[in-house]
């Protein structure tokens, strides 16, 4: 069995060492990206895999869950009492006052998306969270926030940029790697 461990180790060796490289050069890229340029031309057993690939993971999992309304869990929670017309529901306990809700909220759709690219590019005219649901009750509302398809567009074009990017980022270390030099400058990776 060791044996065989040190033969995989002997067809990895040189994309690790590529990766490792890549990491003292662009210490500020992810790990994905890094091993993505460091695999690049490589095949089979001579790529570099994380755990994840190792596990047949397409991509890692999330590193946080969803929010659990488990009632068990439910000592847990910091409580506020939320004062709201009746008309409206009346009070209701919430994990947080309705200002620290809304920053959740912003922050969790602002990892997901960024909003401003989308107000640059002309297809939102501003951003703000709704602080429930119940707003989309309104069907202009809903028609309004609906799906809007120049967002393929910009996705398809970012997803060149990465792979072009990716494909100069490898060219950069194969350089590096010929001329001797045990950094190599990487260009920036494109944002979202």
């Amino acid at each position: 069995l060791q044996e065989k461990v040190d033969a995989r180790m002997m067809k990895v060796l040189p994309a690790f060492k590529d990766y490792l490289r890549l990491r003292m050069s662009s210490p500020t890229l992810d790990t994905q990206s890094l091993m993505r340029i460091a695999n690049t031309d490589r095949r089979g057993e001579e790529r570099l895999q994380s755990l994840w690939h190792l596990l047949d993971f397409r991509e890692p999992p999330p590193m946080y869950t969803r929010f659990s309304f488990d009632p068990s869990l439910e000592l847990l929670w910091q409580k506020h009492t939320v004062r709201r017309p009746q008309e409206e529901g009346g009070e209701f306990k919430s994990i947080g006052p309705p200002a620290s809700v809304l920053k959740t909220l912003h922050s969790l759709i602002s990892r997901q998306i960024r909003c401003h690219h989308l107000i640059r590019e002309g297809i939102a005219v501003a951003f703000f969270p709704l602080d429930s649901s119940d707003k989309f009750a309104d069907p202009r509302l809903l028609a309004a926030a609906s799906f809007d398809g120049r967002l393929r567009a910009i996705e398809a074009r970012h997803k060149r940029a990465v792979l072009e990017w990716t494909r100069e980022a490898a060219e950069m270390l194969r350089l590096s790697d010929t001329m001797g030099d045990t950094l190599c400058d990487i260009p920036d990776k494109p944002k979202k």
